[in-house]
């Protein structure tokens, strides 16, 4: 075999992998669009706090959310109305790593944890259907989340 038809045959498998590789990936608004999430975050001072985040239809990188104090153990049809009534939003960064969430201003339904200003959620990955973070309360690290998808009975 000539050396140009060895190059040709590995980059030709080479990009059948890288190609194969970018198919059926979802971006991170894809993902969490109408989906709810259970969460364990484990703040960086040893407490371990567990709740849920819906995030409803996101719209160029930005929709609404609502978090739960408790854990959900299924998804409802009518979240996204009930979500853009408490106008708390979340936006998600261009390259896909930092989920932002706004502040109601009370700490009711919005951020995580309880009675919270606004949290970034930064350095996010997927991993099969789990989606784990860095949380930032004012730019200060607070810990690592993980986001469970709460699944439809």
């Amino acid at each position: 075999m000539t050396f140009k038809k060895l190059f040709l045959a590995v980059f030709s498998v080479l990009l059948v992998i890288g190609l194969a590789g970018c198919f059926g990936k979802k971006d991170l608004s894809e993902t969490v669009s109408q989906q709810a999430y259970n969460y364990v975050w484990n703040k960086s001072n040893g407490k371990t706090i567990k709740g849920a985040l819906y995030f409803g239809v996101s719209d160029k990188n930005q929709g609404y959310y609502r978090k739960y104090s408790y854990t959900l153990d299924h998804t409802d049809a009518n979240f996204d109305s009930d979500v853009k009534k408490e106008k708390n939003t979340y936006s998600i960064s261009k390259d896909g790593k930092t989920i932002s969430l706004s502040d109601d201003g009370d700490g009711n339904n919005s951020g995580i944890g309880s009675n919270v200003a606004a949290v970034m959620l930064k350095d996010v990955s997927i991993n099969g259907d789990k989606i784990t973070a860095r949380v930032y309360y004012y730019d200060d690290d607070e810990g690592d989340i993980t986001l469970t998808p709460v699944k439809d009975k």
